[in-house]
């Protein structure tokens, strides 16, 4: 409800106020304002202009004369609506909200400190200059406060991107060692893989030419075929179980390589994500780095049958050595 002690021309403007305020109260905490640290001052700030707005307008000067008067009424309009807006629009402006509190603030001064001069006409009346004197006062300190406020909050602001982009460059020095990490464990990987062939390859070679020799050289009888027979399969269980190593390795190998690459580009690739889009996406990837098994040692059919042609194609060369 408006006031009657305002000219009848800004009463709708003082109501617009009046119901802007209210809207700004009511809203505290409310989600809608994103960080509620920094809005709160923002709507604060807001609130307070525009109370001293109001109660500046009604200051009688002298018999009907309102301090109101001296205000250029379209920008009081423009203060209200603008205030309307920023307390009713959907998409809340904590910088705005900051720049029309000061500017209420600094027009309430402009207005006041002309009437309180030394030389003023108001100090016949005591009462009626105090109470110029007190919203001069409190509009002064507002509107200084506001730009200290402003100033701490940007270097709060500022800070918080400093933190970020030292966490974010952490986390990068920590994607490049982990990847380095995973780049030694797959040399090393490799390294074995190749070891465990080399000993197949050489074990494998080994019955080849063992049984070519005993199959030329010594007589066949019952007992030495046996034995001949008994070291070959033994030989192939060597080369089966060196191979399916190797084969082992090699798979930790090139999944210790795929997770170094993965590593290497996951800030490239992570860059233009939102920051809680990007830590969801690191949590995942840590959770599938550390969890995740490379090679599981019960695959056996696969690994069996894939060294069964191999076993194959050695028994059919003792055969045929046998049979020459």
């Amino acid at each position: 409800m408006v006031d009657d002690a305002v000219p009848e021309d800004l009463k709708d403007a003082v109501g617009q106020l009046r119901e802007a305020i209210q809207k700004l109260g009511n809203d505290e905490g409310s989600e809608a304002f994103g960080n509620p640290t920094y809005d709160k001052y923002g709507r604060t700030r807001l609130m307070g202009a525009a109370n001293r707005l109001i109660a500046a307008l009604q200051v009688g000067l002298s018999g009907d004369v309102l301090l109101a008067e001296r205000f250029d009424k379209g920008i009081i309009r423009a203060f209200a609506r603008v205030v309307g807006d920023l307390a009713f629009g959907d998409i809340w402006s904590e910088s705005k909200a900051f720049e029309v509190a000061y500017e209420i603030e600094l027009a309430i001064n402009q207005q006041t400190s002309k009437l309180i001069r030394p030389d003023s006409v108001y100090r016949e009346n005591p009462s009626r200059y105090k109470e110029l004197l007190r919203i001069d006062h409190e509009a002064e300190s507002a509107a200084t406060g506001i730009k200290q406020e402003q100033h701490l909050l940007s270097q709060v602001a500022r800070v918080d991107e400093i933190v970020n982009d030292v966490e974010q460059a952490a986390g990068v020095v920590a994607d490049s060692e982990l990847a380095k990490a995973f780049s030694d464990h797959e040399r090393a990987e490799a390294e074995s893989a190749n070891r465990f062939r080399i000993g197949a390859i050489a074990i494998l070679m080994g019955i080849v030419a063992f049984s070519t020799y005993t199959a030329i050289e010594i007589p066949a009888t019952l007992g030495s075929s046996l034995a001949h027979v008994g070291i070959a399969f033994s030989g192939l269980a060597a080369f089966a179980y060196l191979s399916r190593e190797s084969a082992q390795h090699r798979k930790v190998a090139r999944w210790s390589a795929m997770m170094a690459v993965q590593l290497k580009t996951l800030s490239a690739f992570s860059a233009g994500l939102s920051e809680g889009q990007r830590e969801n996406l690191r949590s995942q990837f840590g959770q599938r780095v550390f969890s995740e098994m490379p090679t599981s040692g019960v695959d056996t059919p696969s690994n069996g049958a894939d060294f069964s042609p191999t076993i194959q194609a050695v028994v059919d060369i003792l055969k045929s050595a046998r049979a020459n």
